[in-house]
């Protein structure tokens, strides 16, 4: 055993080799990543610390030309970001392996395009291989279209043949046994989410210069992703709602009270009975349109909004799903578990009203496109406004004492 794994250490370093050829200007990123053999990983795969493991059956059956292939391909989940992708719009363990092979076919997408033009790298075992027409994709999309597009229709006969192929938790995000833990732990290192950054943007700097200089051909989609990751990044939408619910919730969060309940820990030098000073957990509705004019896209929006709120400010969050009418009423700690139920006509004011009575919150978020009436009046509590890709004409009819936050889908 301790002679196959050296044997196949050895494939893998000369794989690594072989792609820094074929890929020079991803060097900061192909020596980055940590190393690690494993016989459990089915192939290749990476993790959130931006680990890349290696089965060595699979390195010694397929040599260090596809290896190479292989860990271009697992260095674009990396970089990409699949897995906080996979985040943001609300993969579920039980949808990672359909995540997985979308976001593969997106990755073997502009691979392809370079094995078929001979330059030098090989093509992937048809196996392992997913691409676009195997998720029922067109060619050059985002990996996020053939999922949505996935889950919009029954699954596809062709599923099962892609079962193995698992690139772990750097792509789908979903932790697999064979991954180690957080770089903190002794014997686990990999790289902190500030590195895997500073690895992008390193490498996106190099990517450009080699491409000005003319050094042979880079992918359009490599020069593309380059300059997005250069770009000066605005404010999230997810700062912004964080920002205004904490805003509005400050009077809340700052009333205190006295209790009896919990006694006070300084009463116990003394016979006396000391009340304790107890803050009381904000109370959040949020109202998420689920009418007919709500896609696929924006409905994952709602998600990641739910998330933002559950995750930012441990409030009690009760979810209602609305289109034209209240579709009962959910408490909700992961975002991704929300029952998005409804699909018909449209109007919040309902839903605003209903979670007001039900709900006693100290703050109302409405997710929603803008295109639903308004209440005639002012609620009671704070109303946030969260507008979901919205029209522009339609969120200058959003009340004015209402809080509005712009929630957009990030670009790939």
């Amino acid at each position: 055993m301790a002679d196959e794994n050296s044997a196949a250490r050895e494939v893998l370093e000369f794989a690594r080799a072989n792609a820094y050829q074929l890929r020079p200007y991803w060097q900061h990123a192909l020596y980055a990543w940590p190393m690690v053999l494993d016989a459990r990983t089915p192939s290749l795969a990476c993790d959130r610390s931006a680990r890349v493991y290696a089965n060595p059956d699979w390195l010694l059956a397929n040599g260090k030309d596809v290896a190479a292939t292989g860990l271009c391909h697992e260095s674009w989940h990396l970089l990409a970001g699949h897995y906080e992708r996979a985040d943001a719009i609300g993969v579920t363990p039980e949808r990672a392996v359909l995540a997985n092979r979308c976001q593969d076919a997106e990755a073997n997408d502009g691979l392809e395009e370079e094995w078929r033009r001979g330059k030098g790298m090989a093509a992937l075992p048809r196996q392992w291989c997913v691409l676009p027409a195997d998720v029922g994709g067109q060619p050059h999309e985002a990996w996020e279209r053939y999922y949505l597009d996935n889950l919009a229709q029954p699954p596809m006969p062709s599923a099962s043949k892609f079962k193995g192929n698992d690139c772990g938790s750097g792509a789908h995000g979903q932790a697999r046994e064979w991954e180690l833990g957080p770089p903190e732990q002794e014997g686990a290192w990999g790289l902190h989410e500030a590195d895997i950054q500073t690895v992008r943007e390193q490498v996106a700097k190099d990517t450009l210069e080699y491409a000005s200089k003319g050094r042979g051909l880079v992918p359009g989609h490599l020069i593309e992703w380059s300059n997005r990751v250069l770009r000066p990044k605005p404010v999230s939408w997810e700062r912004l709602l964080d920002g205004v619910v904490r805003n509005v919730l400050q009077l809340s969060r700052g009333y205190r009270f006295h209790t009896y309940m919990r006694p006070s820990r300084r009463g116990g030098a003394t016979d006396v009975i000391l009340a304790a000073l107890r803050a009381p957990v904000p109370k959040i509705a949020l109202v998420g349109d689920t009418s007919g004019s709500m896609n696929l896209d924006h409905l994952s929006l709602i998600r990641g909004t739910i998330s933002q709120v559950c995750a930012s400010l441990g409030a009690k969050l009760t979810f209602f799903p609305v289109d034209a009418a209240v579709h009962g009423q959910q408490e909700i700690i992961d975002g991704s578990l929300a029952r998005m139920i409804g699909r018909g006509g449209t109007d919040m004011t309902v839903g605003i009203e209903h979670a007001l009575r039900e709900a006693k919150p100290d703050a109302i978020v409405v997710a929603t496109d803008c295109a639903t009436p308004w209440p005639m009046h002012k609620p009671r509590v704070p109303l946030i406004v969260a507008a979901v890709e919205a029209d522009d004409t339609l969120v200058r009819l959003v009340p004015a004492w209402a809080r509005v936050v712009r929630i957009e889908r990030a670009v790939p």
